[in-house]
């Protein structure tokens, strides 16, 4: 994920991805642009320790609770069951919680993410400017 950066990538597959989930046709959607964009997998896309970890940041960043489906791309992307060999976890466990309506146990995140060697960082969140 290189040229553009990755920040732009990675926002970029949120959108479709987000898109391929709520425009599947069958709900009466307007959108007939996004109906005719193929199928985006974001996993076929992460190469790299580095993209991996851009790609967690950015998710994180705009929207946490996005995290576990994120965790679940980047498992597509490595391969679920070398994460449940170096997690200690069940390939069945780890589908269910690190997927849409997933919610994996502080536990289950803490390995996955030690796993793909990335960790989180908390900082203060910057209070509203008041007009």
């Amino acid at each position: 994920m290189t040229g553009l950066g990755c920040t732009f990538w990675v926002t970029l597959i949120s959108v479709i991805e987000s898109a391929n989930r709520t425009n599947d046709g069958k709900n009466g959607s307007t959108m007939p642009s996004i109906q005719n964009l193929p199928l985006f997998d974001a996993a076929e896309y992460l190469d790299s320790e580095a993209d991996i970890a851009e790609y967690l940041a950015v998710v994180v960043d705009e929207d946490i609770a996005m995290l576990p489906i994120a965790l679940g791309t980047v498992a597509r992307a490595r391969g679920m069951t070398a994460l449940a060999r170096e997690t200690g976890l069940s390939r069945e466990s780890l589908y269910r919680a690190l997927s849409e309506h997933g919610n994996p146990t502080l536990d289950t995140l803490v390995k996955v993410l030690s796993a793909y060697r990335v960790k989180l960082s908390l900082q203060p969140k910057p209070r509203p400017v008041d007009a």
